[in-house]
């Protein structure tokens, strides 16, 4: 399989990024979806879970600093083969086997984002059309679809012909307002706090899940949620949520090669960490001291939307996922169809040009000496083998995405999952291993011994944290 390359190595003749374009590019990274669900982080851990933010900030702040030795370490034994990508951190510190691995939960991490953008965008689209569908809908004797499914399948249909764009340039630019998107939700729930709904209440308009959220914000009802100092059974959900707040080390190698002054690295992820900090701390500060333990999976459920910022928030939610959709899934099938590719070859038809129009129009071949080939009907209808292949494989990652989204419609509990599996393993666990492996010779002890307990203690959090979210999920996902 073919490794995500998200970037190469820099061409001389191409200006490099300037810090601060260093700086807004690594926010934009940092900053996504995880934004909506600190604040119920805090809602299942307590309010002493908000240390464990800048802890696993400087973690992974310091697992981003592991890369870049990484990329500039030349072996003194033996060929050096320029590293520019993560993958090939992988490779060269565990061989090509490291090197699939590495792609392999890179691309499991992307899919398993796209099924969280889905779900996001269902239960956003239910929250903020509550009359459309309130009941669900049923098909067959067994199967009930809820307002939020039905709308995750309406998204799903929306995004679609985005991921048969070939040039992802005008969503690239649109997506790139992750960090503004995020100042629009700091900025609309800071907007709510003060001002209130509509009777005057800042926490008016709470609940548990959109559809009771819907029916509150729209009763007005006012629900002063309890906070909770420590909860310690919530605290490995609230540690997987903020790992995959701060997974964004698959494209720090590219960020890194794409710098004008390459030595200034690690004061821009300082600066790049220490901001997403304040923005992660501050709208689980603001969520959670407004809606205590009523605090919705995505604070955006908790917000009236009758209220103009509110929906000026939503209405930014909405419209964040479909532009990152394709950019997010696109790595995979282009993945899937270089592997695939050898096999596609032998099955693209033959060109037409010698046949007959009688030939051409026709499933089989029998009027002409052309060999009959399983996709001529494909050719016959001007679409070559690989572009139909491309294409069933592209339809085929979204309904994969959706049908996993209508199954697991537990957009924190998702989150929690990934943040334990993928994001740490490959923000935390990985880029320790790697540099432990690359550099161990010029580490002193101490430094093994931090490194070690980095993986120990990142392995335990995500065992942890991957229990905390099967049992949620086995369980029903409650509220999550």
């Amino acid at each position: 399989m073919a490794t995500p390359r998200s970037g190469g190595r820099r061409r001389a003749e191409q200006p490099g990024n300037s810090s601060l374009e260093t700086v807004f590019n690594g926010v934009n990274v940092l900053t996504g979806i995880g934004i909506l669900t600190t604040p119920y982080a805090l809602s299942q851990a307590g309010w002493l879970a908000l240390l464990l933010l800048p802890l696993t900030s400087l973690l992974y702040l310091l697992t981003a600093r592991f890369l870049r030795s990484c990329m500039d370490h030349t072996p003194t034994t033996g060929p050096h083969t320029p590293i520019t990508t993560y993958p090939d951190i992988g490779a060269a510190a565990f061989g090509r086997i490291g090197g699939i691995l590495t792609s392999l939960l890179l691309y499991g991490e992307l899919f398993a984002v796209s099924i969280e953008l889905l779900i996001l965008e269902g239960d956003s689209l239910a929250y903020l059309f509550p009359s459309f569908a309130s009941n669900g809908v049923h098909i067959g004797p067994s199967l009930h679809l809820s307002p939020n499914q039905i709308f995750l399948i309406v998204a799903a249909l929306i995004v679609l012909p985005t991921v048969f764009l070939r040039s992802m340039s005008l969503l690239a630019y649109v997506s790139v307002g992750g960090f503004l998107a995020a100042l629009v939700t700091v900025v609309g729930v800071a907007w709510v706090a003060a001002v209130g709904s509509d009777d005057g209440n800042p926490t008016a308009s709470a609940a548990t899940t959109s559809a009771a959220a819907a029916a509150a914000a729209s009763a007005g009802a006012a629900v002063h949620g309890s906070a909770a100092l420590l909860r310690l059974p919530g605290v490995p959900g609230a540690l997987g949520i903020f790992g995959f707040c701060f997974s964004g080390h698959a494209v720090f190698p590219t960020i890194y090669r794409s710098m004008d002054k390459p030595q200034h690295y690690n004061r821009v992820l300082i600066i790049c960490f220490c901001l997403c900090t304040c923005i992660y701390g501050g709208i689980a500060i603001l969520g959670y001291s407004m809606y205590g333990d009523a605090t919705a999976a995505q604070i955006t459920l908790n917000l009236p939307p009758s209220l103009i910022p509110s929906r000026v928030v939503l209405w930014t939610t909405i419209i964040s996922p479909i532009t990152k959709f394709a950019i997010t899934i696109t790595p995979v099938a282009v993945a899937i169809e270089s592997f695939l590719s050898s096999f596609l070859d032998k099955w693209s038809p033959p060109s037409l040009a010698s046949c007959t129009p009688y030939c051409m129009t026709q499933f089989t071949h029998r009027a002409c000496n052309c060999t009959p080939h399983p996709l001529s009907w494909v050719t016959k209808c001007g679409v070559s083998g690989k572009t139909a292949a491309s294409l069933a494989i592209r339809t085929l990652l979204v309904v994969l995405a959706a049908l996993a989204g209508l199954l697991l419609p537990f957009f924190a509990l998702m989150m929690t999952l990934i943040g334990s599996v993928l994001s740490i393993s490959i923000s935390l666990l990985l880029p320790t291993a790697c540099h432990l492996s690359i550099k161990w010779r010029q580490l002193s002890r101490v430094s093994v011994v931090c490194h070690v307990a980095i993986l120990v203690g990142g392995t335990a959090t995500a065992v942890m944290g991957t229990v905390y979210a099967v049992k949620g999920i086995a369980a029903g996902g409650g509220s999550h």
